[in-house]
């Protein structure tokens, strides 16, 4: 590495070791905080993300950015950097850049309003008290529209807000994607309501949650998950988070009467740690050690639970592996029955237990609201009712009340706005990558079956991984797989796969 970016990377590190300190108090208060101690876990976030924030607006951190960058252009100021380090150096400038935008004062007010705000979340959903978490919700919305004036990026306030997870991408790209692919979807859901195919119930058993445990462990140890630089809790909310590429933490929920939600959210969030623990450790510190946009890490999580463990191939090749640890359960039904049964099109509530069909649909519900209330074209006040009336229309199901509807989800409690699109995005990218990886690793869906992926863990670590931000992700597509973004590979999948699951034409 060129000698005169060494003060930057110091500078780098830093401030990774103190976003690694907030994500620690965070996962903590998620998996083992006590209840009492909400405030001043809020204190704790707030001085750790001024500190963070204080350090990247900081002199100091300025003149080691100046020596290398026009502060103004973001080209690079010195002679022989490679075409890496001047990615590099033009990534961590473009952070500076939104950094430096939002003062400090906002910065403390945004943390505090989000951990006050998530542990009302947390209450009015267990109580079913929308009006009680609003006045959070307001303030939040509020506060999202302030950062989005801050950053003072053209275009709509919601663009700049989606910029933080999907940079590049903005709703004049993603609009047309969506529009086609929630037709296309309302489409296919139709069409299998009319079958009458019909399947095997496996809901009435008992599933032994140490032996749910023990089958996830099996599944995340084959796709090559490191337990020794990584481990798995249980949490409310499954999430995935990373103190550095050395300490990648999952976390899983389960049912004792549901198999499958701790399967799905294992092997889910499983996919997002390998994503984590396959970043390049050269460039650690750096944007070139981080993942690239939340799409690209969505893509991971689904390629690896639905076009893996949710395929034919796996089960065909692990079903008898799951009836040893659930010996009586399973008595009578055969592996085709099972994957028929666990790929049922059930149009649900809750978007974390959505099938595979249906489960964009959520998103993009959340992605009209979302642009709806940083616009101003919506209150607060009446979202439950907008949300109900959308799920009607585009799932097919009204939610009985607003803990299964409107307030299911955490991440508006976090201020996480601009978000939920990336998670459709995933499913766009991960079948490309999936296609792809097909062609090109010899018998992929044979390896699948025996349990051998460390084949595709290692063409990700090598075609996604080990890329870090080092280009957009629309740039990343069109260079793995020749072809620009299209719901066309992942709609013809959709329909190949449960046409002839459902015995329909779709």
């Amino acid at each position: 590495m060129h000698n005169a970016l060494l003060p930057l990377i110091t500078a780098l590190k830093k401030k990774k070791a103190l976003s690694g300190v907030s994500a620690l108090l965070s996962w903590d208060q998620e998996t083992y905080m006590p209840e009492g101690s909400i405030e001043q876990r809020a204190e704790q976030l707030a001085l750790i993300d001024s500190i963070s924030h204080a350090h990247h607006t900081s002199h100091d951190f300025k003149s080691a950015m100046a020596e290398v960058v026009d502060l103004k252009t973001g080209l690079p100021r010195i002679d022989g950097l490679t075409e890496s380090e001047k990615t590099m150096v033009k990534a961590v400038w473009r952070d500076w850049q939104k950094t430096n935008a939002l003062p400090t004062a906002f910065v403390e007010e945004l943390s505090k309003a989000t951990a006050l705000g998530q542990h009302q979340w947390g209450i009015a959903r267990e109580q079913n008290k929308f009006l009680d978490f609003a006045p959070h919700l307001q303030k939040m919305v509020e506060l999202q529209r302030k950062k989005a004036v801050f950053y003072n990026m053209e275009g709509h306030a919601y663009d700049a807000l989606i910029d933080d997870y999907e940079p590049g991408m903005k709703m004049a790209d993603i609009n047309p994607l969506f529009d086609a692919l929630r037709d296309a979807i309302i489409d296919i859901r139709k069409r299998i309501e009319t079958s009458k195919a019909t399947f095997v119930d496996i809901s009435e058993s008992h599933y032994d949650i140490t032996k749910q445990w023990d089958f996830g462990v099996d599944i995340l140890n084959e796709m090559g998950f490191d337990f020794k630089r990584g481990r798995q809790d249980k949490s409310v909310h499954p999430f995935t988070t990373e103190f550095n590429r050395n300490d990648v933490r999952i976390t899983t929920r389960f049912n004792p009467n549901d198999l499958l939600e701790s399967f799905s959210s294992t092997i889910h969030e499983g996919g997002h740690a390998l994503y984590e623990q396959g970043l390049d450790a050269y460039w650690d510190g750096t944007p070139l050690a981080e993942a690239m946009s939340l799409g690209i890490h969505e893509s991971q999580s689904l390629l690896w639970e639905n076009y893996v463990c949710y395929s034919w191939p796996f089960w065909d090749g692990h079903f008898n592996k799951l009836k040893q640890y659930f010996r009586y359960e399973f008595t009578g039904v055969s592996a085709e029955q099972f994957y028929r049964t666990i790929n049922q099109v059930q149009p649900s509530c809750i978007r974390v237990e959505a099938d595979e069909v249906t489960y964009s649909l959520h998103i993009m519900l959340r992605y009209e609201i979302e642009k709806a209330l940083i616009s101003g074209d919506l209150d607060v006040a009446e979202l439950p009712t907008l949300w109900n009336q959308r799920m009607a229309d585009y799932v097919g199901i009204t939610p009985p009340n607003d803990t299964q509807g409107v307030l299911q989800d955490v991440h508006w409690s976090y201020g996480l706005f601009g978000y939920f699109p990336t998670y459709a995005l995933g499913n766009l990218y991960g079948r490309m990558l999936f296609e792809q990886a097909e062609s090109e690793i010899p018998d992929l869906n044979g390896s699948i079956r025996r349990g051998e992926m460390l084949a595709l863990k290692t063409w990700l670590n090598d075609k996604v991984h080990k890329v870090g931000r080092g280009t957009t992700p629309s740039e990343l597509i069109t260079h793995i797989t020749g072809k620009e973004l299209s719901v066309t590979p992942f709609v013809n999948y959709l329909k190949e796969k449960y046409g002839a699951i459902y015995k329909v034409k779709l």
